[in-house]
This record gives structure tokens, sequence and C-alpha cells, in this order.
């Protein structure tokens, strides 16, 4: 079946090491770094990185005792009683963090990732304006021009915003605007946000059926194509059902008939441009992502960035387009979109994602990065249903949540 299935798939402990080590257990042995410290050492590496951002800020008044975000001793230990009983609460949890969980979207953090983000929020930024996150703000950019060089884009126009969702409808927004009153197409495999987005943004929209692959059917899209009024079709790139990638290189095709906008939905299956070993009609459709007018990719999924950040990103913009958000001006607005709607929870990682990069290119060992590409297969290979099931299966907490599931599924080829 066509969609996002590396061969050769195995499994990449790095995150579960941060988890289950003991926490007064430091790792030793060759290649041992953030990657596979416990998170005893990770917490002192990031103290160390606070002592570093505390040091630009030392010349600021010093906090009264009585000012009332203070902690008193009978303070702390308050605190660390509420943060236990949290702790608590949190064990009502399925495994989210572990990288053979399946269940879900969301893919463990990277242990980089999940410090800068910690880092971050000491200084508690908003990109909204330049004056609200300077370094954020540049932080931000580089991100979004490393997500736009991955699709094949120098020239572009993007941001960080709290998820797919809220990408999709900025990048919808555009659309509508481009082509007022006409229709936007999906498949029926597609988000089910896409037809909740076009009803909020009053744009007609509609389904067209799939094929045995879970992919747009191409004829059924053609002859709805040659009926007249669609402004938008939504390429769905990995949809979260199974993981089927529409046949993008066939909707270009059929642009050279037909006027309409291309907006590619890889919100789930975006950072799959970097596996090599795809399925040949994978990677014809990958393989165009670039002739799409608009992107959305997701860094909190297969970018391994803390949950909720997602990137809208758009290789040009018509100039009336170009600043919507009237009331906080960017002054720098050269490879920024910005629409007003974006999402606070996503700032933490205009410092996280950069700073993954960066870890990416001076790690440099053959060894970091058969781990990272185990990583990035083992997940491609969770989409298939059957696996997310197993991975429920192999938890006890996800028990009765899941048998539906298996029972309704039970019949499913075992070479989904």
């Amino acid at each position: 079946m066509p969609g996002l299935y590396p061969h050769n798939a195995g499994p990449c402990k790095m995150d579960y090491d941060f988890w289950r080590a003991d926490p007064c257990e430091l790792s030793t042995g060759p290649g041992v770094g953030l990657l596979h410290s416990t998170p005893m050492a990770s917490l002192r590496t990031l103290e160390t990185a606070l002592q570093r951002l505390r040091s630009a800020f030392s010349d600021l008044p010093d906090i009264d005792e009585a000012f009332p975000l203070s902690l008193s001793e009978s303070d702390s230990r308050r605190l660390t009683d509420v943060l236990l009983e949290v702790a608590d609460r949190l064990h009502d949890n399925y495994p989210y963090f572990h990288p053979l969980y399946a269940g879900q979207m969301l893919k463990p953090p990277h242990p980089v990732a999940r410090l800068a983000y910690e880092l971050a929020l000491q200084i508690n930024p908003n990109n909204h304006a330049l004056d609200g996150g300077r370094a954020s703000s540049a932080m931000e950019k580089e991100a979004v021009a490393a997500i736009a060089r991955m699709i094949g884009w120098d020239t572009h126009l993007g941001h960080l915003c709290s998820g797919g969702t809220m990408a999709n409808l900025e990048a919808l927004w555009v659309a509508g605007q481009l082509h007022p009153g006409k229709t936007v197409v999906a498949s029926t495999q597609a988000h089910y946000t896409h037809q909740r987005i076009a009803g909020v943004l009053g744009l007609p929209f509609e389904t067209i059926p799939c094929d045995r692959a879970g992919r747009i059917d191409t004829a059924a899209l053609s002859r709805r194509l040659a009926a007249g009024g669609v402004g938008t079709i939504v390429a769905t790139m990995g949809t979260t059902a199974t993981g089927a990638v529409d046949p993008l290189d066939a909707i270009v095709e059929l642009r050279s008939r037909y006027d309409f906008r291309i907006h590619a939905d890889a919100a789930y299956g975006g950072y799959f441009l970097l596996v090599k070993d795809l399925d040949a009609q994978t990677r014809r459709a990958f393989d165009r992502i670039a002739e799409a007018a608009s992107v959305v990719i997701d860094p909190h999924k297969h970018g391994l960035q803390p949950y909720g950040c997602g990137a809208a990103v758009l290789p040009r913009l018509p100039v009336h387009l170009l600043h919507v958000d009237r009331n906080a001006p960017r002054g720098d607005l050269v490879g920024v979109f910005t629409t007003g709607r974006r999402g606070r929870r996503a700032l933490g990682n205009a410092a996280a994602v950069p700073t993954r990069l960066r870890w990416r290119v001076r790690a440099g060992s053959n060894e970091r990065a058969r781990c990272r590409a185990r990583a990035v297969r083992a997940a491609a290979k969770g989409w298939a249903l059957r696996d997310r099931l197993g991975a429920g299966a192999r938890h006890h907490r996800l028990g009765a949540a899941r048998q539906t599931d298996q029972r309704s599924l039970r019949t499913l080829p075992a070479d989904l």
C-alpha cells in the first residue's frame, strides 16, 4: 500500500532512556552525551544554561522577598507538595513519551528540544511583535527557513503556530482571499478540521472519494474540476488514519488543465521528505511538494518538538496580503507571514526547533545519525494501524480504551 512505510525500521531507545533512568545515576561510556544522559545530568545541563541566561540580566534590580512571585522557605515546601500531587495526577496518561507508543499522533520530544523549550520559558517571549520577542523571533525565522529548505524553497514566508489546525486555517484563509467564494476540495480521508475551517472562513467545502490505498481518487477529482468552481485542492501528505499520501504529482499535472490552488497538508507526514526509502509512488508525490502554493508541517510530530508547534509556509504572497495584523506590526516582515492568529504555546518552540537543528549538525557522529534515522523509520512504521493497536496492547493503560478499535479492525488485511 502506498504511504509512509520505510523498510527495515528499527527501534531507537534515546528518549526511553531519558525517562526510565535512575535520577541518581549518571550515564558513562563511549559516545555518551545529552541524547543518552539521565534526567539528573539533563537538569544539570539546563541549570548551566540558565546561569548563562541569567548573567545577561544580572544588572536588574533585586526582587524583594515581599514580591508576590517570590518563594519563601515555607512556600517552597508547599510548592514541592503541589508538584508531587501534579506528578501523581499525571500518572493517568498514556505513555506519549515512549518511542514505541503509536496510539496518538504525538512523538516523543527530543531531549534537546525539551531543555531549550524550558530555557525559553524563563524569558516568556511573545513573538507577536519584535519588542515582545526579539531573540525568539530571530530563532523562529531560522526554524521556518530550515523547514522551507526541506520543502525546496529558498524564498518563503512563514511562521510557527500552535499546530496543524491553526496552520491549515491560515493557509486556507489565504486561499479564500485569492479565490473568494470558490470551493475547497479534499479527500474523504483528509483531516476533519478542513471542513470545519472552511465553515469558519465561509468557503464551500466538498470531499472526493479515495481509492483502495486511501489516497484521493484522481479520476473523481478530475471530473469535479471539470464541473468548475474549485479554488483550492487540499493534498494530504500522510493521512492520520493510515499514513496514505495523496498523489500530488498527478494533482500538479491536473493544474495544467484547470485553474486551482494546491495546499499540501503535510502536518503529519512532512518530515518524511527526509526519508530516502519510501514507496515509489509516495516518493513521487513528495518530490512535487515544492510546487504547492502552501504547505503545513507540524514540528511537534516527527520533528520531535514539544506539543504544540505547527508551521505554515508559503513560497510567495501577494503584497496586499503580506500584513494583516495591523495592530501588532512586525518589524522583520521579510520572511514572516502573520495573520494575528499566532499560537502562544509555540513560542517556546521558536527556541527549541533551531536548537535541535544545531544539535543535529554539531553532534555529527555516525552513531547518532543512525539512531535518528532509526527513530524516524520506527515512527513511520508505527503509522500502520496494526502497529498502532499493537502498541496499545503493550501498555496496560490503554486496555478498554483500545478494545473497541481492535474489535472493529480485526478484519483488516495483514499487509495494510
